[in-house]
């Protein structure tokens, strides 16, 4: 039953890619973004920019805390939020966002500090992630950091924190 629910959730996660792609290459360049993110979790990272305001964020990432999981956020991104300062013409747009997580236990035996019991392995949570990314002038690149609070929910109620750099190339 974990394998299926660990499968369907990754299927809905990376599926949608395939039609992102196709839509970025018939629309303006730069809305699918594909790359990587180092913290907690280190990962692959993937972001859509819907518009110049609303973007969907994804990954596939593995946690000091020995677990792998799948992430799917929505940001909302405030471009003018610098507008009468230095940082809106070097092209830093910050971000705050809201999504789900599902982590999957990648070791047989926990340890203090992690949510899981001996007899689940797998967990869902609630992020609420905000950041910047900056894209620099001329370059279909994004560099970004972000800071993540969450509160987890199964397989009970749990705080957790995540944070991270990274960067993804536009197309």
């Amino acid at each position: 039953m974990k394998n299926l629910i660990v499968l369907g959730l990754t299927l809905m996660l990376f599926i949608p890619l395939k039609s992102w792609a196709m839509e970025s290459a018939e629309s303006s360049s730069g809305r699918l973004g594909l790359g990587v993110v180092f913290g907690d979790p280190t990962g692959l990272s993937v972001s859509y920019k819907q518009d110049s305001r609303n973007e969907f964020d994804g990954g596939l990432a593995y946690s000091f805390s020995n677990f792998v999981l799948i992430f799917a956020d929505y940001h909302v991104r405030f471009q003018r939020a610098f507008s009468s300062t230095s940082l809106a013409s070097a092209g830093i747009v910050p971000y705050l966002g809201v999504g789900g997580v599902l982590f999957v236990a990648s070791q047989s035996q926990r340890t203090n500090g992690t949510f899981f019991s001996n007899s689940s392995s797998a967990g869902f949570g609630v992020r609420i992630p905000f950041g910047a990314e900056w894209f620099p002038r001329q370059t279909p690149l994004g560099i970004f950091a972000e800071l993540v609070p969450g509160l987890g929910l199964v397989p009970g109620v749990f705080g957790f924190f995540q944070g991270g750099v990274g960067i993804r190339y536009y197309f």
